[in-house]
């Protein structure tokens, strides 16, 4: 009689913030279901971003399992607000919500938590009794830690009436042992490339993460240049490093019909569903992009080279604004994604170019279609 290998019950808790989570969830979930195993994704994240996925394999949940952290802008953080979030959730929300995650994955036999990467469900996860694994590249405690940051006012993204003092530590501090003491109840840490210090793991790292960076380089210290080079034996707790994970593309996507299909798909004028068509991909994660606006100058704008786009392309617009572009009223060939639209991979694949925050979905799947990536160096210390 053949052997059936033994399957397992995975509850994999994926944070809402930005969709970088999202992509390597997907992944990840996909290649578990397709050995057998059953997988829950638990996220305040919308279920159409996991929808074309979904079965009785793998269930959706939807459930808010974290603080929210403000983002006005792609590079920028609202430190006031996202401490305020922190510090109400651990005060008013945390208990009730550990205690509710004991409960379901007691109730749904669930054997393993998977984490990317809310805090609590580590601590819950704990204490039902089953292990958790973070698979990630950072943990959200380096970013609340770094909230004690004094804004530099030569900072050329932030406007001067923009900057904010720094969250005194005294009072961020104990906020963000609360976090890290729930993440340090993880069994084992799967680094994913492009890793940060992990204090749950790295628990030699010195906080707050502010000491992590030399602002003037726009890079890390050495010495943190060194904690992330030494080997994983050297790690005080486990930790197993990944390979790039990243949802793969259709088989068939470079098929030249195949682009005709997307640009259909993506409900352009038909005068632009050609294979001529060159394709900008705009991709800032999760966030809103508002209505582009016209070249404003006083020299002679009669050249192509004032358009916003050269003569050939459009731009396609990952999450601009409801009141912004629509594709009745796109600016200069500038068109948002439909919403019926959910595979961002097999666009990464066919466009010629794409521009946007340096986040790990983006730029993991950029790495994966080999398609070229445009964003801004100066950008990269405000870019988790």
């Amino acid at each position: 009689m053949k052997h059936q290998p033994k399957t397992y019950k995975f509850a994999y808790y994926c944070s809402g913030h930005g969709f970088g989570h999202a992509t390597r969830v997907i992944a990840i979930s996909l290649e578990l279901i397709s050995s057998g195993h059953q997988v829950y994704i638990i996220t305040s994240t919308p279920k159409s971003v996991f929808e074309s996925i979904l079965s009785n394999q793998l269930i959706y949940r939807s459930k808010v399992i974290e603080p929210k952290i403000i983002q006005p802008k792609a590079y920028d953080v609202d430190k006031f607000e996202t401490f305020d979030n922190l510090d109400k959730f651990i005060r008013f929300d945390r208990n009730r919500i550990l205690n509710e995650e004991i409960d379901w994955l007691k109730s749904e036999g669930i054997q393993c938590a998977l984490v990317d990467a809310p805090f609590v469900p580590c601590a819950a996860a704990f204490q039902a009794g089953i292990p958790s694994v973070i698979i990630s590249n950072f943990t959200f405690c380096s970013c609340y830690s770094y909230l004690s940051m004094s804004t530099s006012q030569s900072d050329p993204l932030i406007k001067s009436e923009e900057v904010q003092a720094p969250i005194d530590p005294k009072l961020l501090d104990p906020l963000v042992k609360i976090v890290i003491s729930d993440y340090s109840k993880a069994n084992l840490l799967l680094r994913l490339p492009g890793s940060i210090p992990i204090p749950g793991f790295d628990t030699d790292v010195e906080l707050p993460s502010t000491k992590w960076v030399n602002l003037a380089k726009h890079s890390f210290q050495d010495h943190i240049h060194n904690l992330l080079d030494r080997s994983i034996q050297d790690i005080p707790r486990p930790v197993i490093d990944l390979p790039l994970v990243f949802r793969k593309i259709s088989k068939s996507i470079y098929k030249p019909n195949q682009k005709l299909s997307l640009l259909k798909l993506l409900n352009l004028p038909t005068s632009l569903q050609t294979l001529n068509t060159k394709i900008l991909l705009i991709s800032f994660g999760g966030q809103v992009i508002p209505r582009p606006k016209p070249i404003q100058t006083s020299e002679n704008t009669n050249s192509p080279f004032f358009d916003i786009l050269p003569p050939g392309w459009i731009a396609i617009v990952c999450g601009s604004s409801v009141d912004g572009l629509t594709s009745q009223d796109a600016l200069d060939r500038f068109y948002p994604i439909p919403k019926t639209f959910s595979y961002v991979p097999d666009l990464t694949a066919l466009s010629d170019v794409v521009m946007g925050k340096l986040g790990y979905g983006t730029c993991s799947e950029t790495l994966a279609t080999m398609t070229p990536f445009i964003y801004d160096q100066c950008l990269l210390k405000n870019t988790d």
